[in-house]
């Protein structure tokens, strides 16, 4: 059984292997989001831990 992402997020990465558009972005700074810096790699990562992908899905989350 997969697992289940328990924060109310959209598990995009898995989205994208049955044919779905999907993205994940930033802004420069907000709430969620506190870096500042607009760094694609860094919500990709930050994506992968909130989303609990594993390593195997990293790839999937940079893609994204």
């Amino acid at each position: 059984m997969p697992r289940q992402c328990a924060r109310g997020l959209a598990v995009a990465h898995k989205l994208v292997e049955t044919a779905w558009l999907c993205s994940v972005a930033t802004t420069m700074c907000s709430s969620v989001t506190p870096f500042g810096d607009a760094s694609l790699a860094r919500m990709a990562n930050f994506y992968a831990n909130a989303a609990y992908a594993g390593i195997s899905e990293f790839d999937a989350c940079l893609d994204l």
